[in-house]
């Protein structure tokens, strides 16, 4: 009951938000009185934000609800189909290329503000007939840029509300134990240095959707590892797996997880992929006994700095005489300032970017 009244409670503050955002756009004077409906798309901002923040469920019902409460309160029944045409075809290209994860944010929602257009149009074509397609270069024209700027202004909210805790306080995160949450899974593929690799994901995990580019980015950063292995915060089990089979019988890998979910899915991916490795659920170190020659991590970004940092001395401390501790850390995230952290515990000598390219950096840095 407490998750779901946090489930409505967080909706409803979006919901809110984005209606509140629809009002305000209507009162301002038209973009362009030539092609009328342009817009600049202010609600989208809570669209994508729960997009990026939570998952597509929860953005794809704040989406339907707000363009039928918009249009009972503001634009009627025709205003109401033309924006969930508009909406539901907007969604779905966004949807997919965030899948990718070739786009970052302002291209995701650059193309919402072109499909968004595109759905309208193809609305209007349904009643009026196939003339308003001759609108169609200009909307384009303008759904690109607008959707550009709307996308950079998501991401400076997602921002704001991480660092303001608010996702930590009304998200099941990835990084807590959520084994309450109802089963969607997945299977998914990965091939890593023409090695196929099969897992199961599911609700509640860090990355349900597969392998994200971070950890691709990660694992084809790393150098020749041998020994003990542990890949801290686990979810699924995507690096461990891959460098338990990689490397065979010169790595001991031991997954962990805060998360139960995650740690049984690595155990499920574990053998499903024919590979044997130690799994222990655990809050940071708490559970972990002994010293690694590597520890390696995704680490949890949005469970704030004081985590993350008590993460990196704590690893530290389990970490063999030059054992080495690898983490990925996009620069959106605050990738130098993580640096800087690193540096003071393991030294700025000990300390050094292996990849750092589009906005991505590995870090390697030894005891």
């Amino acid at each position: 009951m407490k998750t779901r009244a946090k489930y409505i409670a967080f909706l409803g503050v979006f919901l809110a938000f984005s209606v509140a955002l629809g009002y305000f756009e209507r009162a301002l004077p038209p973009i362009a009185p030539a092609f009328p409906g342009i817009k600049l798309g202010l609600p989208n901002m809570a669209v994508i934000a729960l997009m990026y923040m939570k998952d597509y469920r929860t953005a794809f019902l704040l989406n339907i609800c707000r363009v039928i409460i918009s249009g009972i309160l503001f634009s009627g029944m025709l205003g109401m189909f033309y924006g969930l045409f508009g909406a539901c075809v907007s969604f779905a290209a966004m949807a997919l290329l965030k899948k990718t994860n070739a786009f970052g944010i302002v291209g995701v929602s650059s193309a919402g503000g072109v499909f968004h257009n595109l759905g309208q149009i193809c609305a209007g074509a349904l009643i009026v007939g196939g003339e308003l397609f001759y609108y169609f270069p200009a909307l384009t024209i303008f759904g690109t840029v607008s959707g550009a700027a709307i996308g950079y202004l998501s991401g400076l909210v997602i921002n704001r509300l991480n660092k303001l805790g608010f996702g930590a306080n009304f998200m099941n995160h990835y990084f807590e134990s959520n084994e309450h949450l109802n089963h969607r899974p997945n299977q998914r593929e990965y091939t890593h240095k023409f090695t196929k690799f099969e897992f199961v994901t599911d609700a509640g995990v860090f990355s349900k959707n597969g392998v994200d580019r971070a950890t691709d980015i990660l694992l084809c950063s790393l150098p020749e590892l041998s020994g003990k292995v542990l890949d801290l915060g686990c979810g699924f089990g995507c690096v461990g797996i891959v460098i338990a089979k990689i490397y065979k019988k010169e790595v001991e890998v031991t997954m962990s997880d805060v998360n139960g979910r995650a740690v049984e899915l690595a155990e499920t991916n574990a053998e499903k992929n024919g590979i044997k490795a130690n799994t222990i659920k655990s809050d940071a170190f708490e559970n972990i006994p002994g010293k690694f020659g590597s520890i390696i991590t995704n680490p949890p970004i949005h469970a704030g700095k004081d985590v993350v940092y008590r993460l990196y001395a704590e690893a530290h401390g389990h970490l063999d005489p030059n054992g080495r501790f690898f983490a990925v850390i996009q620069k959106k995230h605050g990738a130098l300032t993580h640096r800087q952290k690193l540096s003071e515990i393991f030294g700025e000598r000990n300390c050094r970017a292996i990849y750092s390219k589009k906005g991505y950096f590995v870090f390697e840095c030894t005891k």
